[in-house]
């Protein structure tokens, strides 16, 4: 059942309504995007999906492992990498080329 109210108020009243709802509906959406985009971040990616992911050899993602460049987590006998930890390292190591 819909209510309708009538009601009468100026257009910058109106206006000021209108942005406001707009305002929060957008801050809504924006921090929905980014709650999503921190889950997707948090995945966890196997020895070949880091290697398809940096276009690298599987050997490389080893010894990056192997050298602390990459943190990694043991589950059950697998090696698993964060994707935002893995793309961390990089740009730190840019960082430190440049710098």
């Amino acid at each position: 059942m819909n209510r309708e109210i009538l009601t009468s108020m100026t257009a910058e009243e109106l206006q000021s309504i209108i942005e406001i709802t707009v305002a929060r509906t957008i801050e809504d959406k924006l921090s929905h995007f980014n709650t999503a985009q921190t889950q997707e971040d948090d995945i966890l990616l196997t020895k070949k999906e880091v290697s398809e992911l940096l276009k690298v050899s599987h050997g490389t993602v080893h010894l990056w492992k192997e050298s602390g460049f990459l943190p990694y987590y043991k589950i059950s006998n697998r090696i698993y990498y964060k994707k935002n930890e893995v793309i961390s390292s990089l740009k730190k190591f840019q960082l430190r080329r440049i710098g």
